[in-house]
């Protein structure tokens, strides 16, 4: 056999050991990516996922942690309104930029009991999808719930809570107490951003008018004649 036909079985040779060896098994998709996992005894689990369709991983990425907030907020009962105050707003903005610098593992910030329990990628072509699960202690997720949703509530309370105690105050005959609490109402929901402030101040006024035309005050005790300009000999009660 001639060198030429040695070297043309050796590649042959190799080609077919090539041929025997398999290709690895492309990575099994978790379950998670399909089925957000239910809460357990310690966590409650979100799941988020965006795309790129240039293959970006770091846009994918961020996009994920946008929908991961929306999901979080959601759960929290919260949403930005025209009613919603500076501070809320401030506070809901600090805390979604600390939680997508967890998500993009940027920095040193941390949301605590808020964490990154995996991620899985997938190309397709040029595009790319990130996936995230995030869980979060849920004893932690529930307080600031709590925090959160009291900045919210709160200026909405401002108008709201006096002109319930004014309501109150009127099925009980507490006629100056609920005035009182009208007015109130109306000094919150005058120049405020809450929703339908200029409805909600009106509406108290008129309660507030309503009660004092119904108010008559009836003197106790005055003295029968009294002059321009001089004092009266002694006080005097009206009821």
């Amino acid at each position: 056999m001639g060198k030429s036909h040695v070297a043309l079985s050796a590649v042959a040779l190799s080609l077919i050991l090539a041929s025997c060896v398999s290709e690895p098994a492309p990575a099994k998709a978790p379950e998670w990516i399909l089925s957000t996992p239910a809460p357990d005894a310690t966590y409650t689990y979100f799941v988020a996922s965006s795309s790129d369709a240039k293959g970006d991983d770091a846009l994918a990425t961020a996009d994920a942690a946008n929908a991961l907030i929306s999901q979080i907020t959601r759960y929290m009962g919260v949403e930005v309104t025209v009613s919603s105050t500076g501070e809320a707003k401030g506070t809901l903005d600090s805390y979604s930029a600390e939680v997508t610098n967890v998500v993009k593992q940027s920095g040193s910030s941390r949301v605590s009991g808020f964490s990154i329990k995996d991620r899985y990628a997938v190309r397709d072509g040029s595009m790319v999808t990130v996936y995230i699960l995030a869980q979060y202690v849920t004893a932690d997720l529930n307080k600031e719930k709590a925090r959160i949703a009291a900045l919210f509530k709160e200026k909405e309370d401002a108008v709201a809570k006096p002109e319930a105690a004014g309501d109150a105050a009127v099925s009980d005959g507490r006629i100056f107490d609920a005035v009182k609490s009208y007015v109130s109402a109306v000094v919150a929901a005058s120049g405020s951003d809450i929703d339908n402030a200029a409805i909600k101040m009106e509406r108290n006024v008129n309660k507030t008018r309503t009660l004092l035309g119904k108010i008559r005050f009836i003197p106790a005790g005055a003295p029968t004649t009294a002059g321009l300009g001089k004092d009266y000999p002694k006080p005097f009660q009206a009821k």
